[in-house]
């Protein structure tokens, strides 16, 4: 194997990626997250300690791309070049301008990149309910929601701190047919864990989802359910 040399081309590429201070006016961009303390531009998320000479350049090249794709009018491609956290930003920008199936599209793969979407229930109750739901499905979600009874079991997992009083007035969007799902998702952060239940008309679906292996339900309306400890 040949030796690798060390040259001062490969040490300038390298300056690029060693961390550095944050330049004054992106100071701005500096947030607390879980005791520490991130970078977080619509163009980068990183922890500070890992902010370096190439954080600019992306971001630079990142702003430019946006300007592209939205002179294309390529919206899927501005919206997934802003990083995760502003992606719903990105598309409710653009939304008003997308046709009815870009827009169906943004929403369902937006939706399923989303990390944390109950923290903008609002903003995604209004968008599924102006998304067409055939739109939003693929073949195979369309005829899997045909072929369920007119009445449907559904289940959703919610994890709650010890000592803190279990939210039923509110709940989320996302739901699933399986019951076995809704229980992982109720334990998987180790918390008291508890499943909804509710046995609804299935008109009141929005949109089944199966590519995560989830079986998914969108119900952007309050339901009656009831609880149970698992």
């Amino acid at each position: 194997m040949p030796k690798f040399i060390m040259t001062p081309q490969h040490m300038e590429r390298l300056k690029e990626y060693l961390p550095c201070a944050i330049p004054p006016e992106l100071n701005r961009y500096r947030v607390r997250r879980d005791g520490n303390e991130w970078f977080s531009h619509p163009f980068a998320c990183l922890p500070t300690e890992l902010f370096c000479e190439n954080t600019v350049a992306v971001i630079a090249h990142k702003t430019e791309m946006a300007r592209v794709y939205l002179a294309q009018k390529d919206w899927i491609s501005y919206v997934f070049n802003y990083e995760r956290p502003y992606r719903l930003n990105a598309l409710l920008e653009i939304e008003q301008f997308a046709s009815m199936k870009e827009r169906a599209d943004l929403v369902r793969h937006v939706w399923m990149d989303s990390e944390w979407p109950s923290t903008n229930l609002s903003f995604w109750v209004s968008l599924f309910k102006v998304s067409e739901p055939l739109l939003m499905m693929n073949k195979l979600e369309q005829k899997t929601l045909n072929r369920l009874p007119n009445m449907i079991d559904i289940y959703r997992g919610v994890g709650v701190n010890d000592g803190k009083p279990l939210r039923t007035k509110k709940h989320g969007l996302s739901w699933t047919l399986d019951k076995d799902k809704a229980t992982w998702f109720a334990k998987r952060f180790g918390l008291e864990p508890y499943v909804f239940h509710a046995n609804i008309d299935k008109r009141l679906v929005r949109a089944l989802f199966l590519t995560r292996g989830e079986r998914e339900v969108i119900i952007p309306t309050l339901i009656k359910f009831t609880t149970e400890r698992v």
